[in-house]
């Protein structure tokens, strides 16, 4: 007899399973039935299910208990139940779960609920997915929320996308699709850390580069390997911050060997991509694939000299043909078909790969050398990371730029670059060949100092800031929490860049008092803003007071108050005897204390600051959205052209009134259209 689909389907409408079951010996037979039942109906004699459930094979009870769990509700949960406190085999176990969850039966909760008690985390979260069904169950909510500290990760993460997380406030964030003009096309010779000081939140899309190698060039010298890692870490915390969510970072490392110092000494061996993979997926980065670069064996550094004798056979060192690609997802509930669905159905289309695309995670290209940069990429290993993880229009950001080859590719594949490199002879590589690569109607690249790229910054959150309050004022929505973000960035930036100013000033002094910070931050080489700050003042204050804001002025006035503020502080100090404060400020390799009074100090610093930002930009806000809010109401109630004029504005202390926008009724005033 020849088992097939069909001949099962017409047993099991005739309920003629039961006794074809009953003939068969040989497991395979019996589990091909069992697998093939498909949909039972209501009428199913399941009896032989029931019987199965004491056969010796695992495979026959888990693939009877499958069925069982089909019964439309009628299942004998009692008798799966026993099953599941004597079964030994985890995939029945799990099956026996999944069997009474599917039964959506309230009475079941409590059964479900000791399988939350069970060691295999499958099985527990096969209860979790049984229990979620009752949708808002405060009951079931008791039960499952205290699992968010189970010890399995996997148990962890269920409950805390249930009960736990939020959407988090996305404030001035930009279209899923969309990023900030002036990051885009554009290469930035400065440090990676100082220029993405300037990158808000979520701006990019894909982030592919290759870091340094440690020690290997003279432009990537640290002081250790941990110190090397350190870096590296930071840079992807920041890079973290800048990507979208739930997009992609793909890192191209390899291990590397740091020559022997002497023959008395070995050659040391790190391992970048394995030491450098706990510090990206304990800030956010999700591990997803591993990707090796195969090189041609013709195209490395031969070792086989080494082993060449049989006596050399424990100095084995085989030929490293290969690079890693770590891939890694930026952290988020979120799961991919969201990413895609921020894009249009034209874009998707377009952005698809065509046939005959790299299915393994082994890509076997060539590598390419270059007599300027040493580490180039390949442009098709760069055209496939590019391809297969971001859309058309996307922004590509490489932090280590290197001689350029990521923007170049980027430029050919219909999307966007944002570069940085620090190093002067390759920013200056890159532009020498911007005009030789660039293709016809392209957008021209910008390279740009860090003064220039900062300067950038400003004037397109400015903008972006003011388009915000004018979109949320035009849906009658509060606009306050724009300015409030805004206070928040400058202030947050200012703060860090002040305290790493204190930690150097503080330890390159070796005066016991005060001293070393007015010398340090009312330095009269500082600009008047820096000193009215740093001295507990700003310049609006000395303008009220002086009537005037010249820097000798803001000196005098800064010095006073300093002094003064000094003695207030010191005599709170003596007041406050049983109160010790102590700020602690750690910096890189500087790790300093700071005593009560200079901590106050610089509390005091960080107070004023926040004070002072907080009244410039608000009224910069109100005079920045005047016309642009006028000019979009016009826009937005279809007001005639001719009737309003804001080309032309300057600010007049004679008027009266001040206007940006004018409006006038033309001569015809009887016309009722003008009116």
């Amino acid at each position: 007899m020849v088992l097939t689909k069909e001949y099962i389907a017409e047993l099991k409408s005739s309920n003629g399973i039961a006794h074809l079951v009953a003939l068969l010996h040989d497991v395979k037979s019996i589990n091909f039935i069992l697998e093939n039942l498909g949909h039972l109906p209501k009428d199913f004699d399941a009896g032989f299910l029931y019987d199965l459930l004491g056969n010796a094979h695992p495979q026959i009870r888990r693939n009877a208990v499958k069925n069982i769990g089909k019964l439309n509700g009628a299942s004998d949960v009692g008798r799966l139940y026993s099953l599941y406190l004597t079964e030994t085999s985890s995939d029945v176990r799990r099956e026996i779960v999944s069997a009474i969850g599917r039964q959506r039966k309230s009475e079941n909760k409590a059964l479900l609920y000791n399988f939350l008690n069970d060691s295999d985390p499958k099985i527990i979260c096969q209860a979790i997915r049984a229990l979620l069904v009752f949708g808002d169950d405060k009951d079931v909510e008791t039960h499952l929320r205290p699992l968010v500290n189970h010890e399995n990760e996997t148990v962890r993460t269920v409950v805390y996308k249930k009960y736990f997380a939020k959407d988090k406030p996305r404030n001035n964030v930009m279209p899923h699709a969309e990023t900030f003009d002036f990051l885009k096309n554009v290469v930035v010779n400065a440090d990676v850390l100082d220029a993405l000081k300037y990158v808000p939140d979520e701006s990019v899309h894909l982030t592919f580069t290759s870091p340094p190698y440690y020690n290997a060039r003279d432009y990537s010298i640290y002081p250790s390997y941990q110190a090397y890692l350190e870096f590296l870490e930071k840079v992807f915390i920041e890079t973290h911050r800048i990507t979208k969510e739930g997009r992609f970072l793909i890192v191209n490392t390899s291990p590397i060997i740091i020559p022997r110092v002497s023959r008395a000494h070995s050659s040391k061996r790190y391992g970048i991509p394995f030491d450098l993979h706990p510090y990206l997926v304990r800030n956010g980065w999700e591990f997803i694939d591993d990707i090796i670069w195969l090189k041609p064996e013709a195209s490395v550094k031969n070792h086989r000299r080494i082993h060449a004798t049989p006596q050399a056979l424990v100095g084995y060192k085989p030929n490293s043909v290969t690079e890693y690609l770590m891939v890694y997802r930026k952290s988020t509930e979120r799961l991919m078909d969201w990413n895609m669905r921020r894009y249009d159905k034209k874009t998707v289309e377009e952005s698809k790969v065509a046939d005959g695309y790299e299915t393994t995670n082994v890509w076997k290209i060539d590598p390419c050398f270059s007599k300027v940069y040493s580490a180039i990429f390949p442009a098709e290993l760069c055209k496939r990371v590019i391809q297969y993880y971001s859309y058309k229009g996307d922004l590509i950001f490489d932090p280590f730029a290197g001689s350029g080859t990521v923007g170049r590719t980027v430029r050919t594949l219909g999307r966007l670059f944002f570069l940085t490199e620090k190093e002067p002879v390759y920013f200056d590589y890159m532009k020498s060949k911007e005009e030789a690569d660039r293709l016809a109607n392209e957008r021209k690249t910008k390279f740009l100092t860090l003064k220039q790229f900062k300067k950038n910054y400003k004037m397109t959150l400015a903008e972006h800031i003011v388009k915000g309050i004018i979109t949320k004022v035009m849906k009658s929505q509060d606009y306050r929490i724009e300015i409030v973000n805004l206070i928040d960035a400058e202030f947050l930036q200012f703060a860090m860049d002040f305290l790493k100013k204190i930690a150097n000033a503080k330890s390159a002094s070796e005066d016991i008092t005060i001293d070393w910070y007015k010398k340090a931050f009312t330095d009269k080489r500082l600009p008047p803003d820096s000193i009215a700050i740093n001295s507990g003042l700003n310049t609006k204050t000395i303008h009220n007071m002086c009537g005037t804001t010249r820097k000798a002025v803001v000196i005098e006035a800064s010095e006073k108050h300093f002094n003064s503020l000094y003695d207030n502080i010191m005599t709170l100090t003596d007041l406050e005897k049983g109160t010790d404060v102590n700020m602690r400020i750690r910096f890189h390799e500087t790790d300093i204390s700071l005593s009560l009074p200079e901590s106050v100090m610089v509390l005091n610093t960080l107070a004023v600051k926040r004070a002072a930002l907080r009244g410039a930009i608000w009224s910069t806000a109100g005079k920045r959205v005047e016309k642009h809010l006028m000019l979009t109401l016009c826009k937005q109630y279809q007001v005639p052209r001719e009737y309003f004029d804001a080309s032309v504005f300057k600010k007049d202390k004679k008027k009266k009134v001040n206007r940006e926008v004018d409006f006038y009724l033309p001569a015809m005033a009887t016309d009722t259209n003008a009116r």
